[in-house]
């Protein structure tokens, strides 16, 4: 996936077709109705690849290897986790496994949310922070939804951050505009065109 001005814009476009699946999704389980399989499988697609690129961003800038591995790794574990759901679905008897996989994308995300304050690219710094310390919290308030449902029954909380994803879509159109203005605006550097391909 090449960077560069002309890609940016096409995740800009798989940016607003993932903002309107999840629109829907959204209303759908505000509604108390479980989104389709089909739905899921385009959301964690549409959403899945902006990220991949946005990865492959940090790679184009030439940041450390253990920032790009951390979103790698994160990409993996997003898709491992959805493809899981698609399979099994919401399957109580595979609650504790659920659990599991949340605990592991909280410690995932919280190491992503450390390494993005790392990245020395000051123009695209900002939004690779918000992004991923916004997903920390959302992951970890719906952990925490998903304990007080399973032990006292209360829903209230795990329903209230379903609206908050609305967010992500708007921390990665975020960072996906520093990207093309930091494209537009700066020249790269020979160590930066070396690590382009």
């Amino acid at each position: 996936m090449k960077v560069n001005t002309k890609t940016t814009w096409l995740m800009v476009a798989f940016t607003l077709v993932y903002t309107c699946l999840l629109l829907s999704s959204v209303i759908s389980r505000m509604d108390n109705k479980q989104p389709t399989n089909l739905l899921m499988l385009f959301l964690e697609i549409f959403y899945i690849i902006p990220i991949i690129y946005m990865t492959t961003v940090l790679k184009y800038l030439n940041e450390k290897k253990s920032i790009i591995i951390t979103y790698t790794v994160y990409v993996i574990s997003d898709v491992l986790f959805m493809l899981f759901y698609l399979l099994i679905g919401k399957n109580p008897a595979y609650a504790v496994i659920y659990i599991v996989l949340i605990l592991v994308s909280i410690v995932i995300t919280q190491i992503m949310a450390i390494q993005s304050f790392r990245i020395k690219t000051r123009q695209i710094k900002v939004s690779y922070c918000i992004y991923a310390v916004l997903f920390f919290l959302l992951i970890f308030t719906k952990f925490v939804g998903i304990i007080l449902s399973m032990v006292y029954h209360i829903n209230s909380v795990f329903k209230f951050t379903t609206p908050l994803e609305m967010l992500f879509s708007v921390a990665i159109f975020y960072s996906l505009f520093q990207i093309f203005r930091y494209l537009k605006t700066e020249k790269a550097t020979p160590d930066v065109i070396a690590n382009r391909f």
